[in-house]
């Protein structure tokens, strides 16, 4: 069986990708509030997805007041299809052994 990718595995990023996959972006505090998180444990997740170049991170102006819209890449997205591949492949077995 294939290994599932451990930076996507982790509860907290695999729910910042699955809301990117689905949404291609999203601000900072929209994702801090969808998760229930700090400022501080948002952003250390961040900087790993970003260090592993699946999201990029967009810091502008509005109104004068700081604004971060978060990214998911093109590498993101391939990445997790063959993460949710994976995860699939683990269900079908589940599935085909349970049928036995």
């Amino acid at each position: 069986m294939k290994e599932l990718n451990a930076l996507i595995h982790e509860k907290t990023r695999f729910a910042i990708m699955v809301n990117l996959f689905m949404n291609k972006h999203l601000s900072f505090k929209v994702l801090k509030k969808k998760l229930h998180l700090t400022d501080g444990n948002l952003s250390a997740h961040l900087r790993r997805l970003e260090n592993a170049a699946y999201i990029k991170i967009k810091k502008t102006f509005k109104n004068r007041r700081p604004h971060t819209e978060v990214y998911i890449t093109e590498k993101g997205l391939e990445e997790m299809e063959v993460y949710l591949d994976g995860i699939a492949s683990i269900l079908k077995k589940i599935k085909q052994t349970k049928e036995v």
